[in-house]
């Protein structure tokens, strides 16, 4: 459940944020829109890549691991200490962010049906595999 609130966390509150540092770069709005684009363009791209990682690996594994990785890309998007405020790893950040917040939500989704499943015997649920 935690997964899925970093997830959201920074889904949500990440884009106000994210629209104040960029004022600061004057950037034109065909790159204003890339910025918040491409963490769902990410998101779409990975959603196939999580459900075949999850045949092989454990969902707790992958939403440890996404947490590790969205970590790690939020200080990328900055500001750090550690690295220049450029606008370019900015932006690789964002796109890697939308790449792994995919692995906190997909798993979290599934470990809840997992739980709830028991609670309820007579409820039938059909679940397909790609």
């Amino acid at each position: 459940m935690m997964g899925a609130f970093l997830a959201y966390f920074v889904i949500c509150f990440g884009d106000p944020v994210l629209s104040l540092r960029l004022a600061e770069f004057n950037l034109p709005s065909i790159e204003y829109g890339a910025f918040f684009s491409c963490l769902f363009i990410g998101y779409i791209i990975s959603a196939f890549l999580v459900l075949l990682s999850l045949k092989r690996l454990t969902n707790r594994t992958v939403i440890i691991c996404g947490s590790v990785l969205v970590g790690l890309s939020l200080i990328l998007v900055g500001p750090s200490i550690l690295l220049p405020n450029t606008i370019v790893i900015m932006f690789v950040g964002r796109t890697l962010m939308g790449l792994f917040v995919t692995s906190l939500i997909i798993p979290t989704l599934i470990e809840m049906t997992d739980v709830s499943l028991p609670k309820y015997p007579d409820h039938k649920v059909k679940v397909t595999d790609m």
